[in-house]
């Protein structure tokens, strides 16, 4: 192992009573993961301050990054081995002050994969990959799109009835998401807009 990856195998370890949930997971083993590859934990703010620790006290840490922000912390990690990761703790699902996902939804769903470590429910994975890229006015990468298409037909069906029936649009096959028609793209939008957490006073809080 190089330091990266005896680095994963230390920080999922000392998290594991950690409340969080892996998201974009779609490795089959984390600690492979692919070095232009980082990893996205969405985690209770409360555990924030306890896992900044954990990293800075990893084994073969040289350097290590953080740019903050009020929904999630972003950091680099540097090793003496010049290997380097990047792993960012989201506490609220948040772009420019618009909330499009519930944490608590995320956590409390989360399920074992087959490592023993806590990650996002299916339909989680799903919605974050879609609206991360939606929100971010980009197309989602084929690595995703690759990922959800060889899923079983039935488990296919089971993500786009979810978006369904949650944001009033139809998906009708995977290769669709690499390219969103702009009318599926207004009704989410306009969806998480009426959501209780982007009404006008908490957004501007947000913002804020």
């Amino acid at each position: 192992m190089n330091q990266r990856q005896e680095f994963l195998h230390y920080f999922f370890d000392s998290i594991k009573e950690h409340r969080y949930a892996i998201l974009k997971n779609i490795y089959d083993d984390i600690y492979q993961l692919p070095e232009s590859a980082d990893i996205d934990l969405v985690i209770d703010e409360n555990g924030l301050k306890d896992i900044l620790q954990i990293i800075s006290s990893g084994k073969h840490v040289s350097r290590i990054k953080k740019d903050k922000k009020s929904f999630a912390c972003f950091i680099s990690i540097f090793f003496t081995d010049e290997t380097y990761l990047e792993i960012d703790l989201i506490h609220r699902f948040d772009r420019k002050g618009i909330v499009y996902m519930d944490v608590e939804d995320v956590l409390h769903k989360c399920i074992l994969n087959s490592q023993g470590l806590k990650t996002a429910a299916v339909q989680h994975q799903f919605e974050y990959v879609l609206l991360f890229y939606l929100l971010n006015c980009s197309k989602m990468p084929q690595r995703y799109i690759s990922y959800f298409s060889s899923m079983e037909k039935s488990q296919q069906n089971v993500l786009t009835s979810y978006i369904a029936c949650k944001y009033v649009v139809h998906i009708n096959n995977m290769e669709e998401l690499s390219d969103i028609h702009q009318d599926q793209k207004l009704k989410i939008l306009e969806k998480i807009q009426h959501q209780p957490e982007n009404q006008l006073l908490k957004k501007l809080a947000h913002k804020v």
